[in-house]
């Protein structure tokens, strides 16, 4: 199996991840009384993945020879977009099944709503901060500290994504003007 069918798989097969934790969330929720013993382990496992996918991200992002083995940057960016997206629904699992609480109120795993946890899991992707829900002991708080530092490197890497795509962009310009003024140069000879 080529390098270029193991992105395509990694992408479809994130996408179906992040549908599945989405799903179990959505059920979890529906039934009011979750299977934790089985949820909690899946969801520190899916989350898990995550990070690896990005990290794997990452090595490619920065892998000299990934153009001749067809990633693009097109396909670099979908990563990334993936891999944020997966970040987030992942962490809202993690909150979700682990809980969190809301200011003067105890933690109890299990008993948040998916919507909530969402939130929760957006707001410290973003670092924007907390002001209503905290996360609770435990894999809580690593999926917490996790995401912050993996939003910060997301954005890091999407933005120099964009700057290395216009610098190209830019040095091919440049380099058609130099080969215009060339030929006109030899024209004129």
């Amino acid at each position: 199996m080529t390098l270029k069918k193991l992105k395509n798989i990694n992408g479809y097969g994130f996408s179906l991840i992040i549908a599945v934790t989405f799903g179990l969330m959505q059920l979890a929720e529906m039934t009011g009384e979750p299977p934790l013993y089985i949820l909690q382990p899946l969801s520190i496992a899916i989350y898990i993945f995550v990070l690896l996918f990005f990290a794997n991200t990452i090595r490619t992002l920065l892998m000299r020879r990934r153009f001749e083995a067809g990633i693009t940057y097109g396909r670099l960016a979908r990563d990334i977009a993936l891999s944020m997206v997966a970040a987030v629904v992942s962490g809202a699992g993690i909150f979700h099944f682990f809980g969190y609480t809301t200011l003067g109120t105890a933690c109890k795993a299990g008993l948040s709503t998916m919507n909530d946890a969402l939130y929760l899991a957006s707001v410290t992707f973003t670092t924007l901060g907390y002001g209503d829900f905290l996360p609770c002991p435990g894999w809580s708080r690593f999926a917490s500290a996790t995401l912050s530092l993996f939003g910060n490197l997301h954005l890091a890497f999407l933005v120099s994504l964009v700057m290395v795509i216009i610098g190209e962009r830019e040095a091919e310009a440049k380099s058609r003007t130099g080969e215009k003024k060339r030929q006109k140069s030899h024209e004129a000879e």
